[in-house]
């Protein structure tokens, strides 16, 4: 269709560019004329000596008039060139839209005319595909007619071998039934023998495991018994030895002691010690003081002074940081 129209168009196309080109042609004529007068109204020749006055002045009106008249012609020319360049301008244009238009229309008349083909192979290829189903569909109900005799004949032999085989299986059954009432009553005999065998020897079972247990359990609070006893004589121990490891630790401090003046009886402080396994004293903290400035350094220093502290005898007795009152006697 768009191929239809640019052909139609094709006349107005062509006498546009004639147009154009006449108005290109007929400028550039003007053009040249206009020089020619311009250049004979600029450049006049001159005057012969023996005319009068008054004529040299009605020939400078005349170039007057010509002059003015050339400039009108090429105000006129000039307007006219923009005119014709204006409508060759709008020309342009209008031709390039032309050929857009019929560019798009090929196109879309392309576009159609592929759809158009895609349309019509589809549907050969949906009439190839419909005769080849029916065909298939014609092959596999002659095989399916085919295979339903087959199985006919199959299933009626099946049917009859069914038969013989139910009737060989009552009889096996009917035999195994026989055997199994006599296997269970057998079985029944053995489990119920088993059961009293089993029954005698879970209770001889459990009388050994009740005397075992009873064995354990009496052990059990003997082993408890003892471990407390020890466990009791061991803390007793552990604070007598802590009774006198706090003893010694005091009497060397005590040894250490230098009373400041003024210390009086029932001075004391609390005395934190930071120490090492070995006694060695890291840090001393002198707090709750009941006595002066005076005695709560003197304990300082004399806790100091007695490094390395006394050691306990027993190792878990030892503690890192230890706390006493330190009441001189």
């Amino acid at each position: 269709m768009s191929r239809q129209n640019a052909l139609s168009n094709w006349p107005q196309l062509s006498l546009g560019v004639g147009v154009s080109l006449l108005l290109h042609g007929a400028l550039l004529a003007a053009l040249l004329l206009f020089g020619r007068e311009l250049t004979r109204s600029v450049v006049p020749p001159s005057p012969p000596p023996s005319q009068p006055v008054i004529e040299a002045i009605a020939i400078d009106e005349s170039r007057l008039e010509q002059q003015r008249q050339a400039k009108l012609e090429a105000e006129r020319q000039a307007k006219a060139k923009a005119e014709a360049e204006q409508q060759a301008k709008l020309e342009a244009e209008r031709q390039a839209q032309a050929k857009a238009k019929a560019k798009a229309e090929a196109e879309q008349q392309a576009k159609l005319e592929a759809e158009r083909q895609a349309k019509a192979k589809a549907k050969a290829e949906a009439e190839q595909q419909a005769k080849l189903e029916a065909e298939r569909q014609a092959k596999a109900k002659a095989k399916a007619e085919q295979q339903a005799k087959l199985e006919a004949e199959r299933q009626a032999k099946a049917k009859a071998e069914a038969e013989q085989q139910a009737k060989l299986e009552a009889e096996r059954q009917a035999k195994a039934k026989a055997e199994a009432e006599q296997q269970a009553k057998l079985e029944a005999e053995r489990q119920a023998k088993a059961k009293a065998k089993a029954k005698a020897e879970a209770e001889q079972q459990a009388k050994l495991e009740a005397e075992r247990q009873a064995r354990e359990e009496a052990l059990q609070k003997q082993l408890q018994a003892e471990s407390e006893r020890l466990r009791q004589q061991h803390q007793q121990q552990l604070g007598q030895a802590r009774q006198r490891y706090m003893a010694a630790l005091q009497a060397k401090v005590e040894r250490n002691w230098n009373p400041p003046l003024g210390a009086k009886s029932g001075d004391r402080c609390q005395v934190l010690v930071d120490q090492i396994p070995s006694g060695v004293v890291v840090d001393v903290k002198v707090e709750n003081c009941r006595g002066s400035d005076a005695f709560r350094i003197s304990v300082e220093q004399a806790v100091r002074k007695a490094s390395p502290l006394p050691t306990p005898t027993e190792r878990e007795l030892f503690e890192r940081e230890i706390e006493f009152t330190f009441s001189p006697q």
